[in-house]
């Protein structure tokens, strides 16, 4: 999102919100309170969108479910007026990782089919990727595991043809674990071990202390 038409004041409220988000909660939530209030005097879907999303990430890390979803809810609706498409589909993970976490299988599977397809429809590849794996755990929890593998696989691909990026060795580490569990649950232990060597030789030196307990 880009804010170069607003105001010094505007810009700096927005600064201290991306600055304070998932530092201090109390801070941010002031500060998207002042772009709520501007943006609803002003009828300003674009601040108010943003306002909401940053306060509504701000009560998902506070575990506060009850104003987490009343606060995303009202993000979503204006960032979808706004056509402020990425924090729309960032909005639909949230909302799919949280009814996840409170065993909502069903309506998790809404959430994250709604992002990947607004992924899809404004062709954002790293954020698809992000709903095909959590998509991927999702239906491996549910154990559907050949549609996790799907889902996992195509991932695969798609991080592949984004080319180099800096999260490239944490997704594919995330999204090699993921498959080679799913195939070793389908008994396809054959075909799991050329993901395990890749794992070996690619992925483990780049690795974290507790991902490489896995694979130790």
């Amino acid at each position: 999102m880009e804010f170069y038409e607003y105001s010094d004041m505007v810009q700096q409220w927005i600064s201290h919100v991306l600055e304070n988000r998932q530092r201090n909660a109390q801070l941010t939530i002031k500060y998207c309170e002042d772009l709520v209030e501007f943006g609803a005097k002003n009828e300003d879907h674009k601040l108010l969108g943003f306002g909401y999303f940053y306060m509504g990430e701000t009560y998902y890390g506070l575990n506060d479910g009850k104003k987490f979803f009343e606060i995303i809810g009202k993000a979503l609706s204006h960032l979808s007026q706004a056509q402020e498409w990425e924090l729309v589909a960032r909005c639909y993970n949230y909302l799919g990782i949280t009814a996840q976490n409170r065993g909502n299988a069903p309506i998790a599977m809404d959430y994250y089919l709604s992002g990947l397809n607004h992924c899809r429809s404004y062709d954002m590849v790293q954020l698809r990727v992000i709903f095909m794996i959590n998509l991927a755990v999702l239906n491996s929890s549910c154990d559907r595991y050949a549609e996790a593998q799907q889902y996992l696989e195509k991932a695969s691909a798609e991080l592949h043809a984004l080319g180099d990026m800096e999260t490239f060795h944490q997704f594919m580490f995330g999204i090699l674990t993921n498959l080679i569990k799913c195939l070793v649950l389908q008994d396809k232990v054959e075909e799991a071990k050329p993901f395990i060597e890749r794992i070996h030789n690619d992925f483990l030196e780049r690795a974290d202390s507790i991902e490489k307990l896995v694979f130790a």
